[in-house]
C-alpha cells in the first residue's frame, strides 16, 4: 500500500515528473515478470484463470521474454509469468 508521502507526491507531479514514474514502474513490471518466469521450466504443469475465472492447466512448450506458451491439450495459449502457478 503507498503512503500518503507518496500519494502526494504523485498528486503534486508535473507531466515530466508521471512520466519518468510511469516509465519506473514498467520497468519494475517486467522486472517481475522475468523473475517469476524463472521459476518456470519447459514440461512445468501450470495452472492459471481464464477470462471468465475458469481455472486452465496444462503444459509449458516454451518460455519466451514476457509470455509462456501452455498447452492445455487442445490450445495453447500465452501467459504472462506472474498469472502462472505450479499445478
Amino acid at each position: 500500500m503507498l503512503n500518503q508521502t507518496t500519494i502526494k507526491t504523485i498528486r503534486n507531479a508535473n507531466i515530466d515528473e508521471l512520466n519518468t514514474l510511469i516509465a519506473l514502474v514498467r520497468d519494475r513490471q517486467r522486472s517481475i515478470q522475468l523473475e517469476v518466469g524463472r521459476n518456470f521450466n519447459v514440461g512445468d504443469l501450470v495452472s492459471f484463470n481464464d477470462k471468465r475465472g475458469a481455472r486452465i492447466t496444462g503444459n509449458i512448450t516454451k518460455i519466451n521474454r514476457k509470455s509462456i506458451k501452455v498447452d492445455t491439450g487442445g490450445y495453447i495459449w500465452n501467459v504472462s509469468p506472474s498469472l502462472l502457478t505450479a499445478a
